[in-house]
């Protein structure tokens, strides 16, 4: 766990987890952020997620200059958070879900963000949701 400039992280796992949080700058790092705050991870089941940046690819997580990303999840599998620049992103998911958050500045998509906050996403269900964020 690398942390440069980065305040209240908290990661939390409680059954079978496989995290995996990479920056963009780097390879194979458990987890590595410059200028982020308020990041907190929950996991209360056997999960398998995935968090990727706009700037990156193919890795876990990448995060710069990101305020205030909550990612509680129970009981759900396959979430890919791609956010460039947001702030305020709260996604809260009870079920067996597969979320994808990728962004390219496109259209026909369920969700694209660019540069915008306060966005919350609450699934109770068995959901196939997709969400694609990048502010380039």
């Amino acid at each position: 766990m690398k942390d440069s400039d980065q305040h209240n992280h908290e990661m939390k796992d409680f059954s079978h987890h496989n995290h995996e949080m990479k920056d963009s700058y780097q390879h194979n790092h458990e987890m590595k952020d410059s200028d982020q705050h308020n990041h907190e991870m929950k996991d209360f089941s056997h999960h398998n997620h995935e968090m990727k940046d706009s700037y990156q690819h193919n890795h876990e997580i990448n995060d710069s200059d990101h305020h205030n990303h909550e990612m509680k999840d129970s009981d759900q599998h396959n979430h890919e958070i791609n956010d460039s620049g947001q702030h305020n992103h709260e996604m809260k998911d009870s079920g067996h879900h597969n979320h994808e958050m990728k962004d390219s500045d496109q259209h026909n998509h369920e969700i694209n963000d660019s540069g915008q906050h306060n966005h919350e996403m609450k699934d109770s269900g068995h959901h196939n949701h997709e969400m694609k964020d990048s502010g380039q």
